[in-house]
């Protein structure tokens, strides 16, 4: 019986949080793969997407268009296709399948900068990473994955910072002690829905990074 056997069951829903939690301390059961493979797998994900980024920009003038859309967008179904191959199919890599998704988030960042570069389209960035974080913000919970949860936790106060500085914006006060309190305020709406997640038995393990981010926030 290993470690990745009972996170198995638990995302099966053949058993609760609290009995993977049981069975994990009563057998001394630990993960394979450790954080560090986590982290390096993470970064490795990070690292390829830059990469990839920085081969078309150095390229860019000798692309032709729709080239560059098609293979922008192949590779972001590319990355999500070896992610989900790699954890359902294969259930033996969760991690480097769940960096694989990572990347493919990226990528879609990466795709609608394209696209608007392209067709010339609106120039407000805060509408362009908005609409990134609505395509992302689904993946956490459909694939149960850590990493995209706190992308999106953080995606979304990226935009919201930016929506801050924006002239014109519904929410923008130009600077001062306004933007710090509502920095603290969207940290602690963090801080809740970390409380509101540790209740709940299919989402507990959302809980820690979301009341971490949120008490960074607040500070």
């Amino acid at each position: 019986m290993k470690y990745s056997d009972i996170v198995k069951l638990w995302e099966s829903g053949l058993i609760s949080v609290e009995q993977k939690d049981l069975i994990i301390e009563r057998f001394h059961l630990k993960e394979e793969a450790g954080k560090f493979l986590a982290i390096v797998s993470f970064l490795g994900a990070i690292l390829v997407t830059a990469g990839i980024i920085l081969l078309l920009a150095a390229n860019w003038e000798e692309i032709p268009r729709g080239v560059k859309i098609a293979g922008g967008l192949l590779l972001m179904l590319a990355a999500h296709g070896g992610g989900y191959y790699l954890r359902e199919v294969q259930g033996k890599y969760q991690k480097s399948g769940e960096a694989l998704h990572l990347m493919g988030a990226g990528l879609f960042l990466a795709n609608i900068a394209l696209i608007g570069q392209i067709y010339h389209l609106s120039s407000r960035p805060p509408n362009a990473l908005l609409l990134w974080w609505a395509g992302i913000a689904p993946l956490p919970w459909l694939l149960r994955a850590k990493s995209l949860h706190v992308l999106t936790l953080l995606g979304i106060g990226i935009w919201f910072g930016m929506e801050l500085e924006e002239p014109g914006s519904w929410i923008h006060f130009g600077g001062g002690a306004h933007q710090i309190l509502l920095y603290a305020l969207l940290g602690l709406c963090y801080l809740g829905l970390g409380y509101c997640l540790r209740r709940t038995s299919s989402w507990n393990d959302f809980a820690g990074p979301t009341e971490k981010i949120g008490l960074l926030g607040f500070h």
